[in-house]
Order: structure tokens, then sequence, then C-alpha cells
């Protein structure tokens, strides 16, 4: 497998390269990379109805469409952004639980208590930290999704139009910040390299 630590936090060059290397690259990938902050669209949206287009244009959120529906996500250095990319699998169509179990399995090795489910999802305490979307071509699969950590959650509640659709629900989402950085922290109470600090927030990206 072919493991690719992209570091361009440009959100439209990112979502293009996601499509070159599913597109044009014989092999299977694992890739993880960072938007600087972008509202990116699923495939079927209108975006109109997603983005507050004023905070939007104020704050230079970028706006980008992927390959893949489900909702629209908000993107900002404080998530971490995964794919997977197989060209040759053994499975036909779309396999969630498939390509979540390593990123599961991942938290689990940090001593969070992390589970797949809900609308393919991952979520601690009960709180989505996680969306997942796949996009098949020609036999091959792309699914990336997304790990809030330390999610600047006001500005991914104004980029999005929640509030006009009365979407949000207090303690819906939760954030986690590695020690020792992180804004606005409430301690778990642990010890040790995996402690981490939780922050509930009000809504979810995706």
């Amino acid at each position: 497998m072919l493991k690719i630590i992209n570091r361009s936090t440009n959100p439209y060059f990112n979502l293009a390269l996601e499509e070159y290397l599913l597109k044009n690259v014989d092999a299977d990938i694992f890739m993880l990379w960072q938007n600087r902050p972008a509202v990116i669209v699923g495939h079927n949206q209108n975006t109109w109805d997603e983005i507050d287009v004023d905070f939007v244009k104020e704050q230079k959120v970028a706006v980008v469409r992927r390959l893949t529906g489900w909702g629209a996500v908000y993107h900002d250095r404080g998530n971490l952004n995964f794919t997977f990319i197989s060209r040759h699998r053994r499975r036909s169509g779309l396999d969630f639980a498939g390509f979540a179990s390593p990123i599961v399995e991942t938290l689990h090795k940090l001593g969070l208590r992390a589970e797949f489910g809900g609308r393919n999802d991952i979520a601690l305490e009960g709180r989505k930290v996680s969306g997942n979307a796949q996009y098949l071509f020609q036999g091959g699969i792309l699914h990336h999704g997304t790990l809030l950590f330390d999610t600047d959650l006001h500005h991914m509640v104004q980029a999005r139009l929640f509030r006009d659709r009365g979407d949000i629900q207090p303690g819906k989402c939760l954030v986690w910040h590695p020690l020792p950085g992180g804004r606005n922290k409430k301690s778990t109470g642990e010890s040790g390299p995996a402690s981490l600090h939780l922050r509930h927030g009000t809504g979810c990206a995706g």
C-alpha cells in the first residue's frame, strides 16, 4: 500500500488529488491530509442550501465539491482527513465498516473507546467525531473521512446553515484534544501519553 502524508492545506488541490489518485494510480493508497478552512459539499448537494454565503465570503472559507455523496462538512486545521483508495477489491459495492475498522482500531490503541455505526460514523461516548463517505470508480473505491480534534466549532456552525434548518442538537458532537494543546479544554481525569482532553460541541460537521 502506498502511504501519503499530504502537507498541502489547499482544499481545491487536495480534493483534486484524491480524484487523480483514484483514476490514475494503479495502487492501494492511504493518505492523511488537512485543509485550511473550507466547506466540502457533497456530490449531489445544492451549495446554496448548505452554506452561509456572507460568512463564507467574510472569513474567506473555501467552498469545494467532492466526488462522494452525503452531507456537507467543515474542514480546518483542527480536523484530520484520511483517504483509502483500493483498486483491487474482493468485495463489490460499498464497504464502510471495512474501511473504518483500522481507524477505530487506531483510536482504541490511543485508549479511546471509538465505535463505528450510525450513518457510517465513528463516535466517542455516543457523539460523532468522524463522518465517512465513498465513491466507486471502475472497480476501485475511494473511502474518505474526517476526524475532529481541535476544530473551531464556532466557525463550523457559522459557515454551515445548521441554525436555519434546526439541525443542531446540544451534545451531538464530541471534539477531543491531544495533550498539551487545544482550546477550551476539559480534563477527562485520565493520565498517561494516551490521555486526551474532551470538549463537547453543539453540532457535528457531516
